[in-house]
């Protein structure tokens, strides 16, 4: 679903009719509610990766800033033969790394654009990252659902707008379940 899609089952959920005058209306406030769960499903739950070389300065570090995408998370460091580096945070957003090399390959966990709706009362022509959440398609009601919650708890109606946060943070946990990383609980039963 695109950010025109979310708006109109949004407007359903809040019970407002399905307009122009609505959608032109409401559209910023779903927009930051789209957001603000965008953001939360990237980092917790729902975490895509990039790989990509990067060149490393005389300190044999490089800038966070300066990976193509916007750095969630470093999942790993290597060298161009496959070797697994150390490395740690710096100073101004700096990462420094443990190696020779003059180049690594970094694969991290980014977060891709937030969503845009430019123009609240026509359809986009076709999907794009600026109008299209990356999560698979089954859990785009999680936007509408949030945006209900933000929208009816914003008009003090806490009995509606809890029953859309529950349904909200169902699907959520239905998310980050289907693909969140599983954290491997390892015992050694004989110490």
């Amino acid at each position: 679903m695109n950010v025109y899609n979310l708006d109109t089952l949004s407007l359903q959920y809040i019970r407002r009719p399905i307009d122009d005058d609505a959608r032109t209306e409401l559209s910023a406030f779903f927009t930051v509610a789209y957001n603000e769960i965008y953001r939360r499903i990237m980092s917790e739950a729902y975490r895509i990766t990039f790989t990509e070389n990067v060149q490393l300065d005389n300190n044999k570090s490089f800038s966070s800033g300066s990976l193509s995408k916007r750095l969630i998370t470093i999942k790993n460091i290597r060298t161009p033969q496959n070797e697994k580096l150390l490395w740690e945070r710096g100073t101004e957003n700096n990462i420094n790394v443990h190696t020779a090399a003059s180049t690594v390959i970094v694969t991290y966990c980014y977060m891709p654009g937030l969503l845009q709706n430019s123009t609240p009362t026509t359809p986009p022509e076709s999907a794009a990252p600026s109008n299209t959440p990356v999560i698979p398609e089954e859990y785009h009601n999680i936007f509408s659902l949030w945006a209900a919650y933000r929208y009816l708890h914003s008009r003090r109606k806490f009995e509606d707008s809890n029953y859309y946060y529950e349904m909200a943070m169902e699907l959520f946990m239905k998310l980050s379940n289907d693909f969140g990383e599983k954290t491997r609980l390892k015992v050694n039963y004989m110490n």
